[in-house]
């Protein structure tokens, strides 16, 4: 089982960081239970879990600001 960081985590779902973390915030995903200092590291488990919820493919491609917010 891999682990990733926030960023890498996004990039798997071709969306941004703040999508992930503000949808932690927002309550709508459960966050990571792992966690490096302040920073989430998130399990393959945690990135199907978040795609599931959200609507989102693994394997997207994010190419920047066209990307709609979640």
């Amino acid at each position: 089982m891999g682990t990733y960081t926030t960023v890498e985590a996004a990039a798997k779902l071709g969306t941004r960081p703040s999508t992930l973390l503000n949808a932690i915030f927002d309550r709508r995903i459960p966050a990571p239970s792992e966690r490096f200092g302040r920073a989430y590291i998130w399990t393959d488990l945690d990135i199907e879990q978040a795609a599931q919820i959200l609507g989102l493919a693994l394997g997207g491609n994010w190419a920047g600001d066209d990307d709609p917010e979640v």
